[in-house]
């Protein structure tokens, strides 16, 4: 590992000086008592970034106990840990053979204070949702299908309330959008809840139909919003603070039938990928940033403004950067200039950001691809400084066969912007060259001092 991470250092040293990562390497940072103890041996192994000397906690995947595997966590506008720092959860996967993986994910939470891992069904057809404050997990497990696809059973919700260790079966899909016989391409992108956490949005496609509206986890009514079949509406997030708005994105999609639905511009010519629906099922288009495109977008925690990111692969082969704000009530815009980013998530104050950059380095000039190298990064904006969490993340698959379980970093901030969370290659060879996804815990007191001198 060492003169790995020196080939990594040097490496990244020939591409890019960033200011702010190498003087520090020299004035390690005290670690946390509590760090050390909660994020101990027993299920980490502590990573030391060889540029910027950050440190990150690195879960031991055999801890999972289906041999080699992988681990990750979750989607950069969900949460992956709970507030009170008891509890996080992650994906699991059996390791990709050539790019391919033979398995589904599943989902396993770990108890930091009772060190012990919990698994359930989390890899069916969602993202699930952590409660950060009532240490509950919510998660969607798919009915079944027959072998040509169709719904057998529609599936249902399940809530885990991971203190009292309890598990509660919640509503069925509504078979009203599903009835039997149909396919469900999708039934919902990420479950995100109502104030009073009884009603999850739905943002499914099923028979090529898009469905957007609540479902009463209690009582199993369903209330639509809207349906279309010609525009793919995706990535359903409800207001944070507020239960009569959704954030939604429009993207490309492949039918059933293989037809391509692309992405149509507005009538004057605005890029319509962010979406701000109603219960009425109007919705407008969020003004995108000033180079008219967006990507990867979420709430921020005040529910008026949300933050995208705006990295562009360029024709001539060059990519564009940048971390953007839009206030959905005033329309006024913040643009934060970093080099790159792929997938962001800010703090609560919009002071400090997470992002991961997907550009080669070192030795990697393959462009993007499922499972590329990839660097994580961290953003001061009192200083302007971006810090290196990680300054380079080797491939875990090869560019012919890409990865199947959407291995991107994917970082965001967790238990009050204590840590960041984010998925990250080990740098070892795991049998085939290329070694394993591990999600890693990093923390921000560190990250705010190594930022600012």
């Amino acid at each position: 590992m060492e003169k790995l991470n020196r080939l990594i250092a040097a490496a990244f040293l020939s591409l890019v000086s960033v200011t702010g990562c190498i003087e520090n390497i020299d004035d390690p940072i005290k670690e946390d008592k509590t760090d050390v103890e909660r994020f101990g041996e027993d299920f980490f192994t502590k990573y030391t970034d060889p540029v910027s000397g950050v440190v990150t906690y690195m879960f031991k995947n055999e801890a999972v106990g289906i041999g080699p595997c992988n681990t990750q966590g979750n989607y950069f506008n969900g949460k992956s840990m709970t507030d009170d720092g008891r509890f996080f959860f992650f994906f699991f996967s059996s390791k990709e053979k050539n790019g391919n993986s033979p398995a589904q994910k599943g989902g396993c939470v770990m108890d930091l204070e009772k060190r012990k891992l919990i698994t359930f069904n989390g890899s069916s057809g969602c993202y699930p949702y952590l409660d950060p404050k009532e240490d509950k997990l919510y998660y969607f497990i798919m009915g079944a299908k027959t072998n040509s696809g169709k719904v057998r059973d529609n599936g249902y919700f399940m809530m885990k309330d991971l203190k009292k260790g309890e598990t509660v079966r919640l509503a069925d899909f509504p078979s009203e959008i599903a009835p039997k016989g149909c396919y469900i391409q999708r039934a919902l992108s990420h479950i995100t809840l109502t104030q009073d956490k009884k009603k999850v949005f739905i943002d499914a496609a099923i028979n090529d139909v898009f469905y957007q509206g609540l479902l009463d986890l209690y009582t199993g009514e369903w209330t639509e919003w809207n349906r279309t079949s010609t525009v793919h509406l995706t990535h359903g997030q409800l207001n944070p603070t507020r239960d009569d708005e959704a954030l939604l994105a429009i993207d490309v999609w492949d039918k059933s039938d293989g037809e391509k639905i692309p992405i149509e511009y507005d009538p004057d010519g605005t890029y319509p990928r962010i979406q701000l629906m109603k219960p009425d099922g109007t919705r407008r288009t969020i003004k995108p940033s000033e180079n008219n495109y967006a990507t990867h977008e979420g709430w921020c925690a005040d529910g008026n403004t949300i933050y995208f990111c705006a990295g562009m692969h360029l024709p001539n082969g060059e990519y564009s950067g940048g971390f953007h704000f839009r206030n959905v009530r005033t329309n006024d815009y913040t643009v934060i200039p970093v080099e790159r980013s792929t997938h962001g998530n800010p703090t609560k104050d919009l002071q400090y950001f997470v992002h991961d950059d997907d550009r080669p380095w070192g030795e990697y000039k393959t462009g993007y691809y499922r499972g590329g190298p990839w660097r994580v990064w961290f953003y001061n904006r009192k200083t302007g400084k971006d810090l290196a969490i990680f300054s380079g993340l080797k491939p875990i698959t090869t560019p012919d066969k890409p990865s199947t379980i959407h291995p991107d970093p994917h970082p965001h901030f967790v238990c009050n912007d204590k840590y960041v969370i984010c998925s990250a290659s080990d740098n070892e060879d795991g049998g085939n060259g290329f070694g394993y996804l591990h999600v890693c815990i990093t923390p921000v007191d560190q990250l705010i001092k190594l930022s600012s001198k």
